[in-house]
């Protein structure tokens, strides 16, 4: 059945704090409100403007050629460039004059440079372990994320395969850590069409939903939907014998779907033992997280707004009984065997 889409309105769109602590970046300019809110400011950056110069490679000045590339940074902003970690630790920021920085990504300057203006000198870096785990540490006043996780000044996190990074704000998606294997367990047809991330938007009782990116789109994210067909089995279809039934008929029902209030299905991929549902992008978090946003004492969301969602609610299941995905209860009367005479 297709998935409700509780958009919010622009006086309650959420927004975050930049914590006030002290770090090597004076120069940083602090900003609040939503990413849309910063991306379409018009505030000039605090520094001029680089050229649009293209360039696709980065390069470290201490770099270790000796060393074996094992990971590297995929950049999710058309902006930056794909960074490789070959060296046993790197540190980016936006300062093109201090010798620690390895990367910058000042090329935001230009392109975002409001969210530019936000970013440290020294931002975050990664460094290896004898192990092979790669730990980022936050540098920044204004917070480096990991799949939209805020790390915290001086905090440290290990990465995983797929892990999203986003710097200043936690839907600026800045990079994806990546590490040098195959994964195997994606369909090839669904990584050629999407990058797909680590970064889990929600859980269920039959898989998860990733954070996706359509490849050649600048900037158009999607929604990845796993199930896992094999556990469907395990535990009994709930409405055949066969799991597959329950995929394509959850398909074939979101298909017909066309509702501002409801998200859309864009793609499907089956392996034996996985649907993989490609779905619209929604960022708007869960909707359990506004009823108990500390902001309102967590008790709630008042009347009004509360009106707000529950009409745009209330739109989407009209909209679904009126097209048949969803009929009202009287409509699904069935004869139960144990009322038969």
């Amino acid at each position: 059945m297709g998935g409700v889409n509780l958009s919010p309105i622009a006086a309650e769109r959420s927004s975050f704090e930049y914590r006030k602590r002290h770090l090597l970046d004076h120069s940083t300019t602090s900003t609040e409100g939503t990413f849309d809110d910063i991306v379409g400011d018009s505030q000039p950056a605090t520094q001029p403007a680089l050229s649009s110069q293209e360039i696709s490679v980065e390069a470290s000045p201490r770099r270790d050629r000796s060393i074996e590339l094992l990971a590297w940074l995929l950049p999710l902003d058309d902006s930056l460039a794909r960074i490789d970690f070959c060296q046993s630790s790197i540190v980016i920021g936006r300062a093109d004059d201090d010798p620690a920085v390895d990367f910058n990504v000042n090329r935001l300057r230009h392109s975002k440079p409001v969210i530019w203006s936000t970013l440290s000198r020294r931002h975050f870096s990664l460094e290896k372990g004898l192990d092979g785990s790669v730990t980022l540490t936050d540098l920044s006043s204004n917070g480096t994320f990991v799949n939209r996780e805020l790390v915290g000044n001086g905090k440290s996190v290990t990465l995983v395969h797929r892990d999203v990074i986003s710097m200043g704000h936690a839907s600026f998606y800045t990079y994806m850590y990546e590490e040098s294997r195959t994964d195997r367990e994606l369909p090839p047809e669904l990584q050629e069409k999407y990058l797909v991330t680590g970064s889990v938007l929600g859980t269920g009782g039959y898989g998860k939903v990733v954070l996706g990116k359509v490849r050649d789109s600048k900037a158009r994210w999607v929604a990845i939907k796993t199930v896992a067909t094999t556990k469907l089995a395990a535990m009994g279809s709930r409405c055949a014998a066969d799991p597959d039934d329950d995929i394509n008929n959850e398909v074939a029902c979101m298909k017909r779907v066309d509702h501002p209030n409801c998200i859309r299905i864009e793609d499907v991929y089956q392996t034996p033992n996985h649907a993989y549902i490609v779905l619209e992008y929604v960022d708007g978090g869960e909707f359990y997280d506004r009823i108990v946003d500390e902001r309102r004492g967590g008790v709630g969301m008042g009347e009004r707004l509360t009106k707000f969602y529950a009409l745009q609610l209330l739109n989407a299941l009209e909209y679904l009984h009126g097209i048949g995905v969803c009929l009202p209860r009287r409509h699904q009367a069935r004869e139960h065997p144990a009322d038969r005479p």
